[in-house]
């Protein structure tokens, strides 16, 4: 799958600009126990990463997977069965908060959809990880007649980074290509990059992210478990495919 001229992809040097801080956010621990665990490569993976297989999946949310007929103007949401522990509901909340959104937005800082240790590492912080290790490109799409809502963002999948080619300990830091609010970031970033990128939504929130393996993409390289996680708990489900 490659794409079209007039959709250019976002650039390294697009991300080298200084941005305004949110503040701190206290991170809550996240219960391992809760997560699922890791598990085998699914039939349609298996098929996509050895060229055979060009579904493209689209991710509404980490609880959703979101599909778009293009034939007809609406959206077809399914379900998720994976679940993920972020925080625990006080009082306070159940008691001002009518549904789980206005619980995130009373909990989270405004635009962010998680928890983070670190507030300046925000999800243009770990998507441009993902960009200046070449192990993305993405390309996203706007509404024509607003020019300002992106829609959907194609991501083109080019490698997974294991640990061995990372070629240091995990907490060995490398340097961004480009000026950046943080100038390092080490593997435990780059795995959490997978996770932290894709929770990004429009002010509609309708925002799709299609996901394909780029044709540069080494079937035969290995994959890590840690991917194969994500890609059990965020990857396409089976309902998506047409019959």
């Amino acid at each position: 799958m490659t794409s079209k001229p007039n959709t250019p992809f976002k650039s390294k040097q697009s991300y080298s600009q200084k941005r305004q801080l949110p503040p701190s956010i206290t991170n809550t621990p996240l219960d391992k126990s809760l997560s699922p665990s890791p598990k085998p490569l699914t039939a349609i993976y298996l098929d996509i990463v050895k060229g055979q297989n060009k579904t493209v999946s689209q991710c509404g949310s980490s609880i959703t997977i979101t599909t778009q007929n293009l034939e007809r103007p609406f959206y077809r949401h399914i379900k998720n069965s994976y679940s993920q522990f972020l925080f625990i509901i006080e009082p306070e909340f159940r008691k001002n908060c009518k549904t789980p959104l206005d619980i995130a937005k009373r909990v989270f800082f405004k635009e962010w959809n998680y928890y983070s240790e670190h507030p300046q590492k925000t999800q243009i912080f770990y998507e441009f990880i993902l960009i200046d290790t070449d192990s993305i490109r993405i390309s996203p799409k706007s509404d024509p007649s607003y020019p300002e809502l992106i829609t959907h963002t194609s991501v083109f999948i080019q490698k997974i980074i294991t640990i061995v080619e990372w070629g240091h300990p995990p907490h060995h830091y490398k340097q961004f290509s480009s000026s950046f609010d943080i100038p390092v970031y080490n593997y435990f970033d780059y795995v959490q990059a997978w996770h932290n990128t894709f929770l990004l939504q429009n002010i509609e929130d309708k925002h799709s992210w299609l996901f394909c393996f780029d044709k540069t993409f080494n079937s035969k390289q290995i994959i890590p478990y840690w991917f194969m996680d994500w890609w059990t708990f965020y990857g396409p489900n089976q309902d998506i495919l047409p019959p």
